[in-house]
Order: structure tokens, then C-alpha cells, then sequence
């Protein structure tokens, strides 16, 4: 809990000019990358059009990082950041939904710190059994459950959001277009 924008709040509640607002970074498919300070209380859609990064485009966000937190389509815009500094917006046809969680499977393979099983060879598995020609589904999503449930720390614990919430959310509207 101890980062730049908790101390940045700190010292302010301590001056009393702490105004309730937080950082929003807001990257990806969007026109106006970058950090913005916000009321804290705004939802996810709210701060992509205050920020004029609302997409006229299909679209889906991550939000609580570049690579974690939970995926969610352009309907579910209307709750609370919920302290996800991050907001990374894709869109639906320009990218390809394999690519993505490729991406985001090498990222949590690449920082594993290899030292409990679950996760260094969960992962590892994992994105094996993505990466092949036929996905074999009941493994997978056993894998996943797998690393939420055994992994020690907080990687390979959270490495089942952005999948499964992307498979719940997101999966499913990418196949209507």
C-alpha cells in the first residue's frame, strides 16, 4: 500500500488540502493517454469521458493494470474505479483476443520469481495449453482455478482475473462482431 500516491494523499490530508481526488492512468487504444487526477468516486465510464478517451469504437477495459484486474465490456462502465489506478482500453476488432492474453500470459510466465510451484509451473502449463492449436478447455480452466487457489503470492493468484473475466465479459461480445 505504500506507493507514490498513497504518500502524495498522506502529505495532503496532513496540509488539509486533500480534495478526495485520485490518479487515473488511462493507456491503450484511447486518444489522450496519460494520468489524470479525478474525483475519486467516478465511474470507469465517467472518467474515460471526462478525459475525452470514451471510444466511438467496440470496446473492452482492463481495469487494475496493464495486465491484471478484471476485463470488462463497454455495459459495465457504470460502477467505481474501486482504487484500480489503471484503466488500458482495447479495441474490440483491432485486436485479436488470442494475442491479447498471449500477451498478458507472458507477462505473469516472464515475472514469475519461480519460487512456488503452483505458479512457476501453472503458468508455465498455462500458456502452453492456450498457445496450442486446440485448446483443451477442461484443463485450462482447471489450471486457473489451480493457480487462484494454491499460488503463494499475489501473481499467480491474480493471474485467473483478466482470463476469466475476459472469457465471461468480453469473450462473448468479441464473437458478435
Amino acid at each position: 500500500m505504500n506507493n507514490v500516491e498513497t504518500f502524495y494523499n498522506v502529505s495532503l490530508v496532513n496540509f488539509g488540502q486533500y480534495k478526495n481526488k485520485r490518479f487515473f492512468d488511462l493507456a491503450g487504444d484511447c486518444l489522450n493517454e496519460g494520468v489524470y487526477e479525478l474525483p475519486e468516486y467516478f465511474t470507469i465510464e465517467k472518467a474515460l469521458k471526462e478525459t475525452k478517451n470514451y471510444p466511438n469504437f467496440p470496446f473492452f477495459v482492463l481495469v487494475g493494470g496493464d495486465m491484471s484486474g478484471e476485463a470488462l465490456n463497454s455495459r459495465q462502465l457504470k460502477r467505481a474505479d474501486q482504487g484500480a489506478g489503471c484503466i488500458t482500453v482495447y479495441s474490440i476488432t483491432k485486436n485479436n483476443y488470442k494475442k491479447i492474453i498471449e500477451n498478458w500470459l507472458d507477462f505473469f510466465v516472464n515475472e514469475s520469481c519461480g519460487q512456488c510451484t503452483p505458479c512457476r509451473e501453472g503458468l508455465f502449463r498455462l500458456r502452453e495449453v492456450f498457445m496450442a492449436e486446440k485448446v483443451n478447455q477442461t484443463l485450462f480452466n482447471n489450471l486457473l482455478d489451480n493457480l487462484a487457489d494454491t499460488s503463494f503470492c499475489a501473481l499467480g493468484s491474480s493471474a485467473a482475473i483478466p482470463i476469466r473475466s475476459f472469457i465471461n465479459n468480453v469473450l462473448p461480445e468479441m464473437e458478435k462482431k
